[in-house]
This record gives structure tokens, C-alpha cells and sequence, in this order.
């Protein structure tokens, strides 16, 4: 993956830009470094993974001006077993 950008900041640190599509496939690929099937990953990797999604994360946007109000639907009792009927009971006879 070739960066958009690479400039010297001070010292040994430098400054990488990444456009959205290469950042996505960045952190994919930290994301599989990080976190292999096999057990444990890289420590770099972890780090770096970490240190950018907590960054992503905070990131947040203003609704457009012409969005939808929010909808909410509350559908918690789909999927939940519904209570079996009783039998019904039928008169005895008494001797």
C-alpha cells in the first residue's frame, strides 16, 4: 500500500496520509496482524490498531439538515417464546 502523502515531521517522526480507502485496508490489515487466528499477534500491531479505532471511534458527524427525524422501535419481544397455552379444562364427572 503506497501512502497519498509522507512528510518529515521533527527528528525521526513522520507524518503518513492515508486516503479513506487506504486507512480501511490499513486497519484491516493491522486488524488481522493483531488479531490472527492462530493465538496472539504482534505487539506493534495491537498497539497501532488500538491507538487508531480509539481515534475513528470519537469521530462524529451532524445529521444532514434534510435527515429524518430518528425512528425508534422498541421490538424486544420479537424472537421470544410465547407463553403455551393451558389445556383446557373440561368438567369432571362426580359418582
Amino acid at each position: 500500500m503506497k501512502p497519498t502523502k509522507i512528510s518529515k515531521v521533527s527528528g525521526n517522526l513522520s507524518k503518513v496520509t492515508l486516503s479513506g480507502h487506504q486507512l480501511a485496508e490499513y486497519l484491516r490489515l493491522l486488524d488481522w496482524r493483531a488479531h490472527p487466528p492462530s493465538g496472539d499477534g504482534t505487539a506493534e500491531a495491537v498497539r497501532m490498531y488500538n491507538e487508531i479505532s480509539q481515534v475513528l471511534d470519537q469521530i462524529t458527524s451532524p445529521p444532514p439538515a434534510d435527515a429524518p427525524p430518528l425512528l425508534v422501535v422498541d421490538n424486544g419481544f420479537i424472537g421470544t417464546a410465547s407463553p403455551t397455552p393451558s389445556a383446557p379444562v373440561s368438567p369432571t364427572l362426580s359418582k
